[in-house]
């Protein structure tokens, strides 16, 4: 992450916290444009902005077992995916991230949504740096602000 990203996450909190509901942002920005693309695919709208700050949207394989989450900030032009699959332990659903993309069509779905957001103009977070922390920030639930949390979502 560039110093001068840096700076504009640090600009977004210098005041009061950033709400959507405040701000105005659109819980559906890219919504129909992002079903164009993924035919085939049940695309689910997670954004609410209570303690969020970007666009929550979930990709899910006919099956409904493995998915794609895509998050994309109101705070800097950027996004992230990552996959997770729904694991039953002797009936018990849970979420598992996966470090690997195992479904290659899910990989393909992935590829296209990049190609669409980099063609308005966003960049991709890099895995390595979701875990920065960004001096100078605080936020509501998080003790230490990280560019996940100041980007997409604040948790404890």
């Amino acid at each position: 992450m560039e110093s001068r990203e840096l700076k504009k996450i640090q600009s977004a909190f210098a005041g009061d916290y950033p709400n959507g509901y405040v701000l105005g942002w659109d819980s559906e920005r890219f919504f129909f444009d992002l079903q164009k693309l993924a035919k085939g695919y049940e695309l689910v709208n997670d954004t609410d902005f209570n303690y969020s700050r970007c666009n929550d949207f979930a990709f899910c394989t006919t099956d409904q077992k493995e998915h794609c989450s895509l998050k994309i900030s109101f705070i800097l032009d950027c996004f992230w995916l990552s996959f997770w699959q729904v694991k039953n332990r002797q009936g018990i659903l849970g979420h598992v991230v996966e470090r690997q993309l195992m479904n290659p069509d899910l990989g393909r779905l992935s590829m296209r949504l990049k190609l669409f957001l980099e063609s308005q103009s966003f960049f991709e977070v890099s895995k390595d740096d979701l875990n920065l922390v960004v001096p100078g920030v605080r936020l509501e639930l998080a003790e230490q602000a990280t560019i996940e949390k100041c980007l997409f979502e604040d948790y404890y």
